[in-house]
């Protein structure tokens, strides 16, 4: 799955099914209890008659475990230790058959009670693979050493144990592939969950953003109407602006969507030099507009490495744009270009707010904005480090985070190997 780590959730759902299925197993096994107790009266049965005891004492531990079940259940508390008691019920059920399978064994010679016990439960629940296989070669070597702790009169002990630990593997085999399976469509429908969440994102992000601006165009161009010519221009040069906010949003928009359909980009050999001198020449207006000197230090040779171009400027045009925008009056944007092991990276540098720890994480994920930007009054939808992130993975590259000592902050990114 994706950075979202839903191991926690994945483990409270498969409990609660284990603890719904051990419910119907108990009861399921309370019949056939309660049954062969009743047969036992009426019908010979080998073997079963001399084990009425254990059945009587089995119906009544089986009337107690359904009742820890049932509280269980409508008491949801720690997973681990609901777990346990499942997983303990299943051990005790593997148990109590294999008493079973060796009470049979003694009158009637080999039956199926083992094989169906360990297929029936690994088919029935579902537990991580290390669980499962704990308890199956755990059960599966107390019963080894049953079968060989005795002499059976005309059983062929080898081929007993043969067939019964064949069950047992194929039973590993079910529990993996059943367990593998519930995984990946729980990893699906999060999958799903967190795209429509997206969408509702998005659909309220865009509905606020492009509000303000639409409603500031009706209410120009009605005003417009009735205004001499030269206010009718100015009123409709600030709709021209309201719709060119409107446009970069869409643009934006169209941008992620663009980045996330993009698993590989073609790429070639460029000199990096040269397309950070560039961008630092694209945003030289800005910076001016701002007050903010934009330096670039680059290596003396050339650092040739494989890129797409026109991504690496809507890159460098992204991070370029946040520095200058997040840096105070008289500040420094400092792009720095260099390499390690023959890797090249390029450090963006700037002395804004910086962002808190706890938001670090989130950085890159779509729609997130941190208190800073807001704290600040900066205008955005949270795509754009989004953007970045994509479009360097694209490359097969990187970006991240890094605070600054002095204050500020440190985008990093980390081109592929040359």
């Amino acid at each position: 799955m994706k950075s979202t780590d839903h191991s926690h959730e994945f483990t409270a759902e498969i409990v609660v099914i284990n603890l719904q299925r051990l419910w119907w197993l108990l009861l399921v096994g309370l019949a056939l209890i309660s049954g062969s107790i009743i047969a036992t009266r009426w019908v010979e049965i080998p073997g079963l008659g001399r084990a009425t005891s254990v059945l009587w004492i089995d119906l009544g531990a089986s009337l107690v475990a359904i009742g820890i079940a049932t509280w269980i259940l409508k008491h949801p508390g720690r997973e681990r230790w609901r777990e346990a008691f499942v997983v303990g019920m299943v051990v005790a059920f593997l148990l109590m058959m294999n008493a079973y399978y060796f009470s049979l064994l003694a009158s009637s010679g080999q039956n199926p009670n083992y094989i169906l016990a360990v297929v029936g439960a690994a088919a029935l629940f579902i537990f991580p693979l290390r669980i499962w296989l704990s308890v199956l070669v755990g059960n599966h070597v107390i019963y080894s050493l049953l079968l060989l702790s005795q002499s059976w009169e005309n059983l062929p002990l080898f081929a007993v144990w043969i067939e019964n630990s064949t069950g047992a593997a194929l039973a590993g085999l079910i529990a993996a592939f059943l367990f593998r399976s519930r995984w990946q469509e729980f990893v699906h429908r999060k999958v799903l969950e967190e795209r429509n969440t997206q969408l509702n994102e998005l659909m309220a992000i865009t509905a606020h953003d492009l509000r303000s601006p639409l409603c500031g165009v009706r209410d120009l161009v009605k005003l417009a109407n009735d205004q001499p010519m030269e206010k009718s221009r100015q009123m409709l040069g600030e709709a021209t602006q309201s719709c060119e906010q409107m446009l970069r949003l869409v643009g934006q928009l169209l941008e992620a969507h663009g980045a996330e359909q993009q698993r590989s980009l073609p790429l070639t050999y460029e000199d990096l030099r040269d397309e950070i001198l560039a961008a630092v020449q694209r945003v030289r207006i800005h910076a001016v507009v701002r007050a903010v000197q934009g330096i670039a230090d680059v290596p003396g040779e050339p650092a040739k490495c494989r890129v797409h171009l026109p991504s690496l400027a809507q890159v460098l045009d992204n991070l370029l744009g946040n520095a200058i925008m997040f840096s105070p009056s008289s500040g420094e944007v400092r792009l720095q270009l260099w390499a390690e092991n023959g890797q090249w990276s390029c450090d963006v540098l700037d002395q804004g707010p910086g962002v808190v720890e706890e938001e670090r994480a989130l950085l890159f994920q779509k729609f997130f904005r941190g208190q800073n930007a807001s704290g600040v009054n900066v205008a955005g939808n949270g795509l754009g480090l989004y953007i970045v992130a994509r479009l360097m993975a694209s490359m097969n590259g990187r970006v991240e985070y890094l605070p600054r000592a002095e204050g500020g902050s440190i985008l990093r990114l980390t081109f592929g190997q040359s």
